[in-house]
This record gives structure tokens, C-alpha cells and sequence, in this order.
């Protein structure tokens, strides 16, 4: 999915990145089970949701159209348990699954202050675009 992201709308974190789950407002064992999304709104998508909110931003320049998708009765249970599939297995798939990889480093500061700004939006304390430094970054959905 790095490959349609050719806008680089969106950024892509380790689940182990020491720091990350305290930032994000998740547990390390939700972290560990599924891959999250934090939308700029600071909602937090998790597994099929998340990764289809990927796809929404990365390829679709975020129209939301796989993310409606998954809104269909019967469609969101086969999202998800496609996901937990894949997630089960994630090893078999080719490629060099990130678990693998050694510990990165922590997260930076300015990654921290964002998920911060993302999760007050969410609390409703900020609205989305406010308390953003860079323009871009209003268009990024981070990933965990």
C-alpha cells in the first residue's frame, strides 16, 4: 500500500515503536493484535477499518469509498474476517513482516505532539486543521 501512497498522505509507525501506544491512547496489547488508523478527526480504526482507511487515503486520495463499503451490513463482518485472517498469518504473505524487524527508534517528538492534537480533536477540545504546524500533515492518517 506504501507503493499508492504516492502524495505521502500518510504515515507509517511500527506497532513497537517505544512510545507510540501511550501517544495513540492505545494499550500495547491492542497495538499487538491489529493494525490501527488514527484519522486526522483523531478516530482510531482498528484491523479492516483501518486498513481500508489506508486505502481511502493512499489510493483514493481520500473519497471514503472503501471505508463506505465497509459500512454495508454483511460486508463489515467479511472485512473483518478477512482481516483476522491475514493478521493470523501475516507471515506467509511474502515480504519482511514488520514483528520481525529490530526494535525501532522512539517516537520523535513532533509524531507525538500530532497523535496528541489528533486524539483533542477527537475530545472534541480542537477542531480537524486546528493546531497544525505543517499543512500537510492535516491530509495524513497515521498508522500504527
Amino acid at each position: 500500500m506504501a507503493r499508492w501512497d504516492r502524495r505521502a498522505r500518510i504515515c507509517w509507525l511500527p506497532s513497537k515503536k517505544p512510545g507510540l501506544a501511550e501517544a495513540a491512547g492505545l494499550s500495547r496489547a491492542q497495538l499487538d493484535a491489529a493494525l490501527w488508523a488514527v484519522t486526522p478527526a483523531g478516530r482510531q480504526l482498528r484491523g479492516a477499518g483501518g486498513v481500508l482507511a489506508a486505502f481511502d487515503a493512499a489510493a483514493l486520495g481520500d473519497r471514503r469509498i472503501a471505508r463506505t463499503v465497509y459500512a454495508i451490513p454483511g460486508l463489515r463482518s467479511a472485512f473483518d474476517a478477512g482481516y483476522a485472517l491475514f493478521a493470523r498469518h501475516r507471515g506467509r504473505f511474502g515480504g519482511t513482516a514488520a514483528c520481525s524487524l529490530r526494535s525501532p527508534a522512539p517516537l520523535d517528538d513532533s509524531s507525538v505532539a500530532e497523535l496528541a492534537r489528533r486524539r483533542a480533536v477527537a475530545r472534541g477540545e480542537l477542531h480537524v486543521g486546528e493546531g497544525i504546524s505543517d499543512a500537510d500533515s492535516a491530509d495524513r492518517a497515521d498508522l500504527a
